[in-house]
């Protein structure tokens, strides 16, 4: 019988992030999951962008040597509360972060990521 490993991380220490500036989340490993998923849901009317960085070296002189991810698809959004939810089905790196670029507004920013390795 297979089992499966199964992560569930809050991205921001915390209940949640002050979204008055930029935020950057916790480096979560994914060198080991198959899939994962962030779900953000943020209050208060900031405006602004969601990008998930990779990379595949974390230590030497590639160490912050991060990427945006490019999924053909911006996610930003405007003044309001509201949630979104990121799939990623493919992990073909050793770390992940999450980041919110502000544009304006302030609020409130709550963060998880849940990831799994099927067949473990």
């Amino acid at each position: 019988m297979s089992r499966k490993h199964v992560i569930k991380i809050n991205l921001f220490d915390g209940v949640s992030a002050d979204m008055s500036g930029n935020l950057t989340s916790k480096v979560i490993k994914v060198s080991e999951l198959d899939s994962l998923s962030i779900h953000a849901t943020w209050a208060a009317g900031p405006a602004g962008e969601f990008r998930v960085e990779s990379r595949n070296y974390n230590e030497g002189p590639l160490a912050d040597d991060w990427s945006v991810l490019s999924t053909g698809t911006a996610w930003t959004f405007l003044a309001a509360d509201a949630e979104a939810t990121i799939v990623l089905t493919s992990l073909p790196f050793i770390e992940l972060r999450f980041q919110y670029i502000r544009t304006s507004g302030t609020g409130t920013l709550t963060a998880f990521v849940a990831g799994k390795t099927l067949g473990a």
